[in-house]
């Protein structure tokens, strides 16, 4: 090692030292940042998005028996016919769908091509919030004997 007049040391060594240091420092920091980013990207490849399951989700109550799906004479469950008279309370909807097992709030609007229209709401929905999701398809509504054209909007929270 040698010094200077100054005591300090001058060595290409000790610069070696100092930029094997920092040069490790680096290498290391960017192996992280890629494996980091590949974890990423994988769990973006794997996860199911939010709005499937939400979808999914909102699926049960157009075809349940146990949901708002309407029923005929002998039974059978006619999936995506809405039963009008289920809309009349809250009941039909939190007794097929428990928001506190799911993490999702819904609100379910059935609208008659003539302008009248029902809304039953799953527990935990808050009117003044707005909602995550808004999801509105035609749909059939039957009112006793009756099955009509209309549309369901289903909003999520």
């Amino acid at each position: 090692m040698r010094m200077n007049k100054k005591g300090e040391e001058s060595s290409t060594s000790a610069w070696g030292t100092i930029a094997v240091v920092v040069y490790l420092l680096y290498i290391g920091a960017v192996a992280v940042i890629i494996i980091l980013g590949f974890m990423s990207f994988k769990n973006n490849m794997v996860g199911i998005p939010e709005t499937v399951k939400i979808k999914v989700l909102s699926t049960r109550f157009l075809i349940a028996d146990n949901c708002l799906a309407h029923q005929d004479a002998t039974g059978r469950v006619q999936g995506f016919v809405m039963d009008w008279n289920k809309f009349q309370n809250d009941d039909a909807i939190r007794n097929c769908y428990s928001d506190i097992d799911k993490g999702y709030s819904f609100r379910l609007t059935l609208q008659k091509l003539d302008g009248s229209e029902r809304k039953v709401l799953t527990g935990q929905y808050k009117n003044g919030q707005l909602p995550l999701l808004k999801i509105k398809r035609p749909i059939a509504i039957a009112e006793g004997d009756e099955i009509v054209p209309g549309r369901l909007i289903i909003d999520v929270q």
